[in-house]
């Protein structure tokens, strides 16, 4: 199995364990959200290389910044996943300094996203609830 069709399983398990894509019909949910034909993704799935190229893969990253941080080299993950070192020390085995600070700003705003959301949600509640007390 290639490297790039690795990631886009990984990806594509990530977006189900979030419950972005459900395991059913992800599919049917990424040609949507890529804005793609059916035959492109299912021959770029099924590790096409004519169709799994690198356009591919950034077009399916902007549909779904959620797992940016699997195809970003830069990131722990990708150190991890490729065996080039470890992060207790901050530097992987080749001396390269590893980049957490950036995944935990990427973190702190997908967290800063979800209680902005939980918020607006709070808030529709508590309006919902009201027009139910008044009737």
């Amino acid at each position: 199995m290639n490297d790039k069709l690795k990631k886009i399983e990984d990806a594509i398990k990530h977006l189900i364990v979030i419950d972005i894509l459900l395991p059913k019909n992800f599919q049917k949910t990424i040609i949507e959200k890529m804005g793609a034909n059916k035959t492109s993704v299912s021959q770029a799935l099924k590790g096409n290389e004519r169709y799994l190229t690198d356009n591919f893969i950034e077009r399916f990253c902007e549909a779904f910044p959620e797992i940016e941080h699997i195809f970003n080299e830069n990131t722990t993950y990708s150190i991890i996943q490729q065996g080039q070192g470890n992060i207790n020390n901050g530097h992987n085995i080749h001396g390269k300094e590893n980049r957490i600070e950036q995944t935990n700003v990427e973190l702190l705003e997908l967290i800063k996203k979800k209680d902005e959301q939980i918020a607006e949600k709070d808030k529709q509640i508590e309006t919902l609830l009201e027009i139910l007390k008044n009737k």
